[in-house]
């Protein structure tokens, strides 16, 4: 019984050494940002934090007074994060979609007017075949027409920036 004791108490502080470092409310304790959303404060990561801060710069540029913009093939956070609607049906936009199914997306971009798009460009799950330009390659298409690529070097390289195109006169 003397030997167990000392034994257990070894053993239980060797998984606190190995293990505490790896749960979440850990990585809280330690460092991260305070990002402010509506009325509230959040602790988050740097990432996180930097695409916040991302989101709200082009906002400021490139729709002020509400208007909306377009977060493809999926970042539905970003619609919550600046209290905006989201200009199109299907937020999501993981799986192949026919033409007339992207069409009609189509439509509601046009006629929503976003400032800018943001289409995160990487093969979800390693997988090339569901990049959004194969997956719905119409809207992207139109995106890439209709809108002007930002080349900013500050960037993230996964991600392909737009602003809405100049009317000609």
């Amino acid at each position: 019984m003397k030997v167990r004791i000392p034994v257990i108490a070894l053993l239980l502080a060797v998984s606190l050494v190995v293990m505490l470092p790896e749960h979440r409310a850990w990585h809280g304790l330690g460092g991260g940002e305070n990002v402010r959303l509506g009325r509230d404060t959040i602790k988050t990561d740097q990432a996180t934090a930097n695409n916040i801060a991302l989101l709200r710069s082009l906002a400021m540029e490139y729709c002020p007074d509400g208007r909306t913009f377009l977060a493809v093939p999926f970042w539905p956070g970003a619609y919550a994060v600046l209290e905006r609607k989201a200009p199109v049906w299907e937020i999501h936009a993981l799986n192949p979609r026919n033409s007339t199914f992207q069409q009609r997306e189509i439509q509601r971009i046009e006629d929503a007017e976003p400032g800018f798009a943001i289409v995160w460009d990487a093969a979800l799950d390693g997988r090339e075949e569901l990049r959004f330009q194969n997956t719905h390659p119409l809207i992207d298409q139109y995106i890439r027409r209709n809108f002007e690529q930002i080349d900013e070097p500050l960037y993230p390289k996964t991600l392909r920036i737009y602003r809405m195109r100049k009317a000609t006169q």
